[in-house]
């Protein structure tokens, strides 16, 4: 009774490996499509009402999309403590990072745009928000595709190496 509980704790714990990985992939789409609204929003407010940065964030902080990609909120506090906004926004990236489930080239037009933002009229601006709305789109079709590709094949591996493990041990 004891040996068969035990074989199919590591069956299930190796499915539940599989589903976890698998999760990572799904994390990745959400965050950027809620990337890409936030920079949408951002980008209306911007050519509407051409308030200042900080005011920006004020008025988009609270919204579901900044909610869930931490960034925002961050920088908009970094901000209130003085920092100026590439560096508040360069900042809010690198904690927020740890806690995103992108990659490198997903946060680089993330990077580039806060570098950039502020520095130009509202036009230039909202070339800006194009040119990284275009570049997290790639990103975003990419990760649909990974996750399309790899989110079945993560779920099967981990439970096909529950049952291995179950086999060779047992």
């Amino acid at each position: 009774m004891i040996k068969t509980m035990g074989m199919i704790f590591i069956i299930v714990a190796g499915a539940y490996a599989g589903h976890r990985a698998s999760l990572s992939l799904t994390r990745r789409v959400t965050q950027l499509e809620n990337i890409i609204t936030f920079l949408r929003l951002m980008a209306t407010q911007l050519r509407y009402t051409m308030p200042a940065l900080d005011v920006l964030l004020e008025e988009l902080s609270d919204t579901t999309a900044a909610a869930h990609i931490i960034f925002p909120g961050k920088c908009l506090e970094l901000m209130k403590q003085g920092h100026a906004f590439p560096e508040a926004w360069k900042e809010a990236l690198d904690i927020a990072a740890a806690a995103l489930s992108l990659k490198g080239v997903d946060m680089l037009p993330l990077y580039e745009l806060g570098e950039r933002l502020g520095s130009t009229d509202v036009e230039g601006q909202l070339a800006i928000f194009s040119l990284a709305d275009k570049k997290i789109g790639q990103s975003l079709a990419a990760a649909r595709e990974e996750r399309k590709r790899n989110g079945s094949l993560y779920r099967t591996l981990g439970l096909l190496t529950g049952v291995f493990i179950v086999l060779v041990t047992f």
